[in-house]
């Protein structure tokens, strides 16, 4: 699926327990990490569009809901199908606990509403929480 853009967040310390949220009408595509447990962390989203012979057509992110609580480490939290990642919220070290926020993405092609169903991609390998720039390549969403 296509990006309109691939802004990136100012810094936040996660550890203290900060809430980001993408901006309206946007979904997380990445996440960086400087320093250790109580270090910056930047976001990265992007604004989805659909692309069909007809034209590029707009994407609606809304039904923006935030899960339970798990704890960090040795976690893995995937959203479902027919939602996307839009937001995150950390309190503490690798032991603490995060929420993730989910939405659903729909697209009105000649005044008729779609909800898109997406399909999941190949997990990254794992990185160091210390020192990472963890982005899906463009090839991914592009």
């Amino acid at each position: 699926m296509p990006v309109a853009n691939r802004p990136t967040s100012e810094e936040t310390k996660e550890s203290d327990g900060s809430r980001y949220t993408a901006p309206s009408g946007s979904v997380l595509v990445g996440r960086s990490h400087q320093g250790g447990e109580s270090g910056y962390t930047t976001y990265h989203y992007a604004t989805l569009v659909v692309v069909t012979s007809e034209g590029v057509h707009a994407t609606t992110v809304g039904n923006r809901s935030w899960s339970d609580r798990i704890k960090e480490s040795n976690s893995t939290y995937v959203a479902s199908t027919d939602r996307v990642l839009t937001g995150r919220c950390h309190t503490g070290d690798e032991n603490g606990y995060t929420e993730y926020q989910s939405a659903e993405v729909s697209v009105s092609i000649d005044g008729t509403t779609h909800r898109l169903s997406l399909t999941a991609g190949e997990w990254d390998s794992a990185v160091k929480e210390t020192n990472h720039d963890n982005r899906a390549p463009k090839a991914r969403y592009s």
